[in-house]
């Protein structure tokens, strides 16, 4: 009856087609659904913008290839909205993340071929809305889409990272296993070749520059390359850092005196780039025992918050100074509290951390309670709750001589695995916890913390099913991380009577972790204080197992 009642819709409007008219092709989606002439603006069209309307210039809704019955083929159109991400393990299931072929290609993608041209739009409709992460910024749907259009070295680091991303999900699919990781590769070592004769054939583009350094850093994290990630990392801090000094005066002691006025043209896209790499150099300081943070951005705190970004942003700023403040101080004979008092300089400097983290809840707190938001926005929150806990139980624990003392927070503890369990039910739902990947901290950091320094038996095994459900959150991978918790709970746990871990069993300070994320294999290194007051290092390693998405 439906498929009747379709059918005559349809042959009505072809009866009322006008003859001799022929249908703009150039136009957006959204003009050509609305009748109306299209500007043709690119990225987004004029009229689109105006009105405040979504222009599918820049965001094309994915087409899901329908199965291969004539009669569903005229109701493709109206499944846009399916998720890539499916539970169901059949090859049909499988073929749902196929991208189409762009209609529109010869004129938005000049000089890509059919092949990049799929990959490049699955990079536009899946991978930049899953590396946004939890909290949706502008950054990958925005600023690298956009640049793409107009620059060829991203524009094929973006078909690359399409490519990999998109094998690496859905292995199943025979064309990936056979084509994309070479495809990939020779993607990328282009996107490397272009950049660098565009930043030789004309005067150098920082933001294009660092922007490459960003997108080549998650290509490497993808192929499991921490090292090279690091690089690149690295790369990017010392443009930053060139184009700061380049705007900024300091004084003798290093403060900033004057700023030239020329920096203001900076702030737009370069604004976006600073923080994500401000992110990074936080969880570089987590991952990484020798890094020293770069400490980009300065801690500061507004009058109010006004968007769930702004408080993120805040309170990264915090933990990079609290992060380079415990790096200088993480040698364990540093650490005697409550028995001896900290020099006076180091006990100011924790008070300089614990202040502006108290104000960061105050004005959390009170942002959460005078706006409406939405499922997508409360998760956002839950996690920057989750961040600021895990944070608070650190700076207050650092130089605590014995590690009993993390006993006392047992509720802390507990509230964030409870949120973090929240959270991953609402990715579990939508499908995507496994499969997602993004550069910024998520849950997989704070859950291993929790992991590795809460000895409540059950508590500490719930982290561990949660990160190991998890995909990967920048340097973090969920289930390697979960397996490098399993370690130190087997080793602390070990003689463990009545449930309690003895203060000679538990590691001190930050496990030395080397990963090989191609064979899957870690090596670990933890400290501990035995009966005797000897400290003693334990080695270990193992694998962990590549989940099914």
């Amino acid at each position: 009856m439906v498929g009747q009642e379709l059918n005559a819709v349809v042959e009505e409007k072809v009866k009322r087609a006008r003859k001799g008219v022929s249908k703009s092709k150039t136009g957006c989606f959204t003009c050509r659904v609305r009748h109306i002439k299209c500007d043709e603006t690119r990225p987004s069209c004029i009229r689109c913008t105006e009105t405040g309307r979504q222009c599918d210039y820049l965001n094309p809704a994915l087409a899901v290839p329908p199965p291969p019955k004539p009669a569903k083929k005229l109701l493709s159109l109206s499944n846009q909205q399916t998720s890539p991400s499916t539970s169901s393990n059949s090859d049909s299931a499988k073929t749902v993340v196929m991208p189409p072929r762009l209609r529109l290609y010869p004129r938005i993608l000049p000089q890509l071929h059919p092949e990049e041209i799929q990959n490049f739009d699955y990079f536009q409709n899946v991978c930049a809305k899953d590396f946004a992460g939890y909290f949706q910024g502008s950054l990958w749907e925005k600023l690298v889409l956009r640049t793409a259009y107009e620059e060829p070295c991203i524009r094929h680091a973006v078909v690359a990272l399409g490519s990999l991303h998109r094998a690496q999900m859905y292995p199943a699919d025979i064309r990936n296993n056979i084509s994309a990781p070479d495809s990939s590769m020779r993607y990328y070592r282009k996107a490397i070749l272009t950049l660098n004769q565009r930043l030789e054939s004309c005067s150098m583009s920082w933001e294009l520059a660092i922007l490459s350094s960003l997108i080549f850093l998650a290509h490497e994290l993808l192929l499991g390359h921490d090292v090279v990630a690091f690089m690149h990392l690295k790369s990017g801090f010392r443009m930053l850092k060139a184009i700061r000094d380049r705007f900024t005066q300091y004084s003798a002691d290093g403060k900033i005196v004057a700023t030239n006025p020329s920096a203001c043209a900076l702030s737009g896209n370069l604004h976006d780039l600073v923080n994500a790499f401000a992110r990074l150099d936080v969880q570089a300081a987590t991952f990484e025992r020798a890094y020293k943070p770069n400490n980009f951005r300065t801690a500061t705190l507004p009058d109010r918050f006004t968007s769930v970004l702004q408080a993120r942003d805040a309170l990264n700023s915090i933990l990079a100074a609290m992060y380079s403040l415990l790096q200088q101080n993480r040698e364990l004979i540093k650490k005697t509290l409550p028995y001896i008092p900290l020099p006076a300089k180091t006990a100011i400097e924790v008070e300089q951390i614990k202040m502006p983290l108290n104000r960061w809840s105050d004005l959390f707190s009170l942002f959460s309670k005078q706006n409406q938001v939405s499922p997508k926005q409360q998760m956002s929150i839950d996690i920057l709750v989750i961040q600021h806990m895990a944070a608070w139980i650190h700076i207050s624990t650092f130089f605590n001589h014995d590690q009993l003392s993390y006993d006392f927070y047992y509720s802390s503890f507990e509230q964030i695995v409870d949120l973090a369990q929240k959270v991953s039910s609402i990715d579990d739902d939508n499908k995507i916890s496994r499969s997602r990947f993004s550069l910024d901290v998520g849950l997989i950091q704070p859950l291993l913390y929790v992991a590795t320094h809460c000895r409540d038996p059950s508590l500490r095994r719930q982290a561990i099913k949660i990160m190991d459900g998890l995909g990967r959150e920048g340097l973090y991978e969920g289930p390697s991380s979960a397996a490098v918790a399993k370690w130190v709970v087997k080793m602390e746990e070990d003689g463990m009577e009545h449930g309690f871990v003895r203060e000679g069993k538990r590691f001190h300070g930050e496990l030395a972790t080397v990963f090989d994320n191609i064979k899957r294999t870690f090596q670990v290194t933890g400290t501990r204080r035995n009966c005797d007051g000897v400290w003693e290092h334990v080695n270990g390693h193992a694998t962990w197992e590549v989940h099914s998405i």
